[in-house]
């Protein structure tokens, strides 16, 4: 719910800048397949095998699809937003090297994910 309020208020804030949703489709990323990639081997680890993997190996794939992600933004740099954009998917890989590869959540917020 919360990914689709920021989504909606980011979508509504373009226009009240001045900006044109349209110049989306102007934009030209590179290598967009790593980051498709990255999201698909995170979306499996976390979702589909993580009860039937080692934990260990889990966390590395897990990692190690951050540098996929890390390459596509080395690729875009220039393009304005990558960036930053790329700045929170750092802080999100710091916390999950420093919590032995798996982002940190309270078990209240796990008990209610599993719902």
């Amino acid at each position: 719910m919360i990914l689709f309020v920021a989504f909606a208020l980011a979508t509504l804030s373009v226009p009240l800048a001045g900006g044109h949703l349209s110049a989306l489709s102007r934009l030209q990323l590179r290598s967009t397949w790593l980051v498709l990639v990255a999201l698909l081997v995170q979306v499996v680890v976390i979702s589909v095998v993580a009860d039937v993997i080692a934990a260990a190996l889990l966390a590395v794939v897990h990692v190690a699809s951050y540098l996929l992600a890390v390459a596509f933004l080395v690729l875009n740099r220039r393009e304005p937003g990558v960036m930053l954009t790329g700045s929170g998917g750092l802080l999100n890989l710091a916390a999950i090297m420093a919590n032995s590869g798996v982002m940190p959540a309270s078990p209240r917020a796990l008990e209610r994910a599993s719902r």
